[in-house]
């Protein structure tokens, strides 16, 4: 299994799960939608990845159904395609977006400012534009 999954679905588990004092405030029904933008089609490579981040957020004790959802969409290799996709996940109010391919990242940077993204694949995020170089 390539490292990036593995990577990914650690920097979630740890990131976006542990309880922060902020967390704590939330009411405790709490559901966390988690986007998934793939510039790739469904397929075995594809799908390998997202399991890799569902087993993980599973073993932060986050059960699919019950206080987390995935939205997935797929960009089936159309780059166009991905900015009407991420506006979909948008609309969703996902809290987190996991993107793989910089085409996939990029879309949603475009389109929102407040809600994270996060990327599995793709080329480097600082010089995508899409996390600031630390100094």
């Amino acid at each position: 299994m390539p490292l990036f999954p593995a990577a990914l679905a650690a920097a979630l588990a740890f990131g976006l799960f542990t309880v922060t004092p902020a967390a704590e405030a939330q009411p405790a029904g709490k559901v966390v939608r988690i986007g998934l933008l793939d510039y790739a089609a469904s397929d075995p490579a594809s799908a390998a990845r997202w399991t890799a981040l569902r087993d993980a957020v599973t073993r932060a004790a986050y059960v699919e159904g019950q206080n987390v959802i995935y939205e997935p969409r797929w960009g089936d290799g159309q780059g166009a395609r991905l900015r009407s996709l991420a506006a979909e996940l948008i609309a969703a109010k996902v809290d987190v977006l996991v993107t793989a391919g910089s085409e996939a990242a990029l879309a949603p940077k475009q389109a929102t400012s407040s809600i994270p993204i996060v990327t599995a694949t793709g080329g480097d995020p600082v010089e995508l534009g899409l996390a600031a170089a630390r100094s």
